[in-house]
C-alpha cells in the first residue's frame, strides 16, 4: 500500500467533486432581478443629481 503525502491529498479533488450525484446538478443565479437593477439605477441617478451642483461649483463650471 503506497503512502500518500499531504501534498498529494491536497491535489486530489474531494469525493464527488465534478460529478453528478443522484442525477441532479446544482445551479446558481447571478443575474440581478429587475427591481434590484431599477433601484440601483435610481440610487446612482439620485446621487448624481445631489452631487452635480457641488462638483460644478468646485470646478468653476457653474458660473
Amino acid at each position: 500500500m503506497p503512502v500518500q503525502t499531504n501534498a498529494a491529498r491536497l491535489r486530489e479533488p474531494p469525493a464527488g467533486a465534478g460529478r453528478e450525484s443522484d442525477g441532479v446538478l446544482g445551479t446558481a443565479e447571478f443575474a440581478p432581478s429587475v427591481p434590484d437593477a431599477l433601484l440601483f439605477g435610481l440610487l446612482w441617478v439620485g446621487g448624481a443629481v445631489f452631487v452635480a451642483p457641488y462638483l460644478l461649483r468646485m470646478t468653476g463650471g457653474g458660473a
